[in-house]
């Protein structure tokens, strides 16, 4: 559907990008972000995690909360969605959290995850705080960079209009041309490519599902359009 903000590195560089934690996560983004190895990049995760996991100061349960999205992430692109989702669970959104809009970055996980995990109806109300979020924060609305505009618009046309295919293949086309990541531009075409073959164009089909093949490496959705591919054929 569209990519995780686990890592949505871009968006924790929007609301986060003066925040110390930002970079001690940064440092090792490109393992997921470029090199496409999420079992590599939820190891290190871990042992970051780990080594904070008894720290309580705010500065450490901020750091703790930015880490879980890594999680989320790694987990995301192994599609092991429920683990994700626990993981997501265990956030505690307080005071200190919604300053740093990272409630922003929670609600559209959340909102993604239970929508790939069939739970439309609760999808649906965390979709609706996401947008509470957005109307009531004005320097967030203001400065919604382009891409993110565009995810978030992605995920109401999967919630409210998921038969719309035209109108998703024109945003994913649209988010494809901002891509800045190796993972969201191979995850990005995955989409793309279901969304052609469900409109019967097998051979562009087949072209997105062979490029993710060859350059998605260890994603999970590799897997699959290698057997989307056979089917194909």
């Amino acid at each position: 559907m569209v990519v995780y903000i686990g890592l949505l590195s871009i968006i924790m560089s929007v609301v986060s990008s003066k925040i110390t934690w930002f970079y001690l996560i940064k440092k090792y983004l490109n393992i997921l972000d470029k090199q496409l190895d999420p079992k590599k990049f939820l190891e290190i995760t871990n042992i970051e995690f780990k080594s904070i996991e008894k720290r309580i100061s705010k500065r450490d349960l901020i750091y703790k909360n930015f880490l879980k999205l890594n999680y989320i992430a790694g987990y995301s692109c192994l599609n092991e969605k429920e683990k994700a989702l626990e993981v997501l669970n265990t956030i505690d959104i307080n005071e200190s959290v919604k300053k740093s809009n990272f409630e922003l970055i929670y609600c559209y996980n959340k909102s993604l995850l239970l929508l790939t995990l069939n739970k439309k109806e609760e999808a649906n109300e965390m979709y609706e705080k996401l947008l509470e979020i957005i109307e009531k924060n004005k320097r967030v609305k203001q400065k919604l960079p382009k891409e993110i505009a565009i995810y978030i618009e992605i995920l109401k046309y999967w919630i409210y209009d998921e038969n719309n295919t035209e109108k998703l293949l024109e945003l994913y086309e649209k988010l494809l041309s901002t891509g800045k990541t190796k993972r969201f531009i191979i995850s990005t075409k995955f989409y793309l490519a279901e969304l052609k073959e469900k409109q019967g164009k097998v051979e562009e089909a087949k072209k997105y599902y062979k490029e993710v093949v060859e350059n998605g490496n260890k994603l999970y959705i590799v897997k699959k359009a290698k057997q989307k591919l056979l089917e194909l054929e």
